[in-house]
């Protein structure tokens, strides 16, 4: 028993050590298990917290997925405009390689176009400028030569202007000697006559002997010889009359042809009208009168000395010519058978006492002078006069500029007393004219030593 009692004392030992040692075992184990609460506290509230952000991250994943899933529909609607565009632009780059290749085969089609086109210009330019140099060395030779001939042609119209200026004196004295020895004739034809008549009427009763018969005989041849040599006289005159109306014909004609050459080259070259106008005489003004119709009522009444005197200003003309007036004053007066002028007038001039009236018309007068000369054969004693006396300074127009100092101005009145028709009134006659129908050329009256007319000139 007692070693039962040890032995189970040594098992109780044995035991109560077992049990110690477990109940360490256990303490470790709770110590251990307590550990692992915490721990699992710890876990738990790590996977707490992992949770939660694991559900945060699924959000975000979420919507990060969302958003790619945009950004990816996104990227394929970009994707397929920038295909579309990338087709675009190689289509674009094509079409742009095209055009440049085109545009540089057009550019040197264009260039050798345009060499070729400036190749022939620069001919033709220097073609023109050769002509144009040939042109103006030519003209300038044609300038030259123009103006020379200008100045041949202003001699050639001076020195017809001269000719028949002077042919036009020399018909004034034949014109004037002639009508002197019509007169002379006509005188003697009245004496003859009268001697004849007293002779016929102291013999009337008695039977004429051979001597009286004789003479009467040798009056009648006398007077038939007279009248044969005033005729020849009217014919000559007549004559020459008409041949100087050819020459003054002819001469305006060709000064009219002269002119309009002038005219022409002035006008291809103004300034040889402006350089060569002071070459020009001083001493005769070309003065083509105004176009328009004018009448004036002119009178020119005459001395017992036989001078004219001046009549007044036409009122017509005294706007157009009141600085010239100054220097010549015109009249217009003519005989009855007074040279026509080249512009086909003529003057009429009808007497009565010491008045002289001047008629101006057109070329029917021709026809009417000669009728004139044929009617008034035996008015001409009367009229010779006075058709002296102012016949020296009138021209064919019926102009004429006082040149004497006998001549009275125009507010003068008529002497008394005159050789016939003594302290009548002066008669007044309308005169009527275009004046675009008389250019004129007035001779200053310096230099032709008083004796100024005018004689016709064409413009």
């Amino acid at each position: 028993m007692l070693r039962e009692n040890i032995s189970l004392r040594a098992e109780m030992a044995k035991l109560l050590e077992e049990v110690a040692g477990l109940q360490a075992q256990v303490g470790q184990l709770q110590n251990s298990i307590d550990q692992q609460s915490s721990e699992l506290l710890k876990c738990k509230e790590k996977n707490r917290v992992l949770t939660e952000g694991t559900a945060r991250k699924d959000v975000a994943l979420t919507e990060l997925k969302n958003s790619l899933v945009q950004v990816i529909n996104v990227s394929k609607k970009y994707k397929i405009q920038c295909e579309e565009q990338t087709k675009q632009i190689e289509t674009l780059k094509q079409q742009k390689d095209e055009s440049k290749n085109q545009q540089s085969s057009n550019a040197e089609r264009e260039e050798k176009v345009l060499q070729k086109q400036r190749t022939e210009l620069e001919g033709r330019i220097t073609q023109l400028e050769n002509a144009h140099k040939e042109a103006i060395k030519k003209l300038n030779e044609q300038i030259a030569a123009n103006v020379e001939q200008i100045e041949n042609y202003k001699k050639e119209i001076e020195s017809l202007e001269q000719s028949s200026l002077e042919r036009y004196k020399r018909f004034l004295d034949i014109l004037k000697n002639a009508k002197e020895r019509i007169a002379s004739l006509q005188e003697q034809n009245n004496s003859l006559t009268e001697e004849l008549t007293k002779q016929d009427r102291g013999g009337g009763g008695d039977q004429p002997n051979e001597g009286s018969s004789s003479k009467i005989a040798e009056l009648m041849e006398k007077i038939s010889e007279l009248e044969r040599e005033r005729d020849q006289l009217n014919e000559e005159r007549q004559q020459e009359k008409e041949t100087f109306l050819a020459e003054c014909e002819s001469l305006n004609q060709r000064l009219t042809q002269l002119q309009r050459q002038l005219d022409k080259q002035q006008d291809s070259k103004p300034s040889t009208s402006s350089d060569k106008s002071a070459t020009e005489r001083s001493t005769a003004e070309i003065k083509p009168m105004a176009g328009t119709s004018s009448s004036s009522s002119n009178t020119v009444p005459t001395s017992q000395a036989g001078h004219k005197r001046r009549r007044d200003a036409d009122d017509s003309c005294q706007d157009d010519g009141q600085g010239k007036t100054q220097q010549s004053k015109r009249t217009r007066v003519q005989q009855q058978d007074t040279y026509q002028d080249a512009d086909c007038q003529d003057v009429e001039v009808e007497e009565s006492g010491n008045e002289v009236e001047v008629i101006e018309f057109s070329s029917e007068v021709l026809d009417q002078d000669e009728r004139s000369v044929q009617e008034g054969r035996g008015e001409e004693n009367s009229e010779q006069p006075q058709s002296e006396a102012i016949s020296s300074d009138t021209d064919g127009t019926g102009r004429s500029v006082p040149t004497t100092p006998l001549q009275s101005s125009p507010q003068e009145s008529i002497p008394d007393g005159g050789p016939s028709g003594a302290g009548e009134e002066p008669q007044e006659e309308e005169t009527c004219y275009t004046d675009a129908e008389l250019p004129t050329v007035d001779i200053d009256d310096n230099e032709t030593g008083g004796s100024s007319m005018v004689l016709p000139k064409y413009a």
